[in-house]
């Protein structure tokens, strides 16, 4: 077998692997319009070309006058209360696609939506932090 050397490679793209401090979203924005919250996210200018997506997920907690600041990622889904979008800029989630039981939409004491977005390079890998929000719904108007 004849051997490598430098002239018989040639590097196509090299992707560092993806920093979740640097390259996930700055913030989150998140409103209610109607049934859906919309959650838009805060990015720096310089976001680099490898960085593909946004997964945005969405956890109704249920009932509560707190909210939590714990980073929630690896909760094992429940598919009656949690959604995920993969985005660039806007996540759009409509209540209605949730079952009213066994945890309702709203209550008079608010339901509590804890939102977690991290950031998906062009291999696949996910940041390792996630940024956080929440918001406490008491009423819908349609």
């Amino acid at each position: 077998m004849s051997a490598l050397n430098s002239r018989d490679l040639f590097i196509q793209n090299i992707y560092p692997r993806l920093l979740s401090d640097i390259y996930n979203a700055n913030d989150l924005s998140i409103t209610l319009e109607g049934t859906d919250i919309v959650v838009k996210l805060v990015l720096a200018e310089d976001v680099p070309k490898y960085v593909g997506s946004y997964t945005v997920k969405l956890w109704r907690t249920g009932e509560t006058t707190g909210t939590s600041s714990t980073d929630w990622w690896n909760q094992s889904l429940d598919v009656d209360n949690m959604l995920k979008v993969s985005t660039l800029d806007i996540a759009r989630f409509n209540l209605l696609q949730l079952p009213n039981t066994p945890i309702k939409r709203i209550s008079p004491i608010g339901i509590n939506y804890q939102i977690a977005c991290r950031s998906t390079d062009s291999l696949g890998n996910i940041s390792a932090k996630s940024i956080l929000g929440s918001i406490r719904i008491k009423t819908i108007s349609v």
